[in-house]
């Protein structure tokens, strides 16, 4: 499913009462032997019924990201305890040996 991108816990439900849905409510009106006022009711219905399958996928998408962030994190740790290990091991190399980087001896 495609992620959502923005919070439906923010969405306000449309007026569904108001003169842009005059067709609609008249079409489901005139077709289910509705008043306009059930019509507008229908509409908000099927609105909340969405928001609230939209509400429970950002939940689950939510958790899903703080997941993947620690998973995440995890491996930045992981991976500069490498790092500081593999320096570690090569300042005792240095030190053991005499040795710069560069292959030469500290005379």
């Amino acid at each position: 499913m495609p992620r959502l991108i923005s919070n439906p816990n923010l969405d306000i439900c449309l007026d569904y009462m108001s003169e842009i849905y005059m067709d609609a409510r008249a079409a489901l009106a005139q077709n289910n032997d509705f008043t306009e006022q059930q019509a507008a009711q229908l509409l908000e219905s099927a609105w909340q019924a969405a928001n609230n399958v939209n509400k429970h996928l950002w939940q689950e998408q939510e958790e899903e990201d703080l997941c993947c962030q620690e998973e995440q994190s995890l491996r930045d740790e992981e991976k500069r305890q490498q790092q500081d290990e593999t320096q570690h091991r090569d300042e005792e190399l240095i030190r053991k040996n005499g040795y710069c980087h560069y292959g030469h001896n500290g005379s």
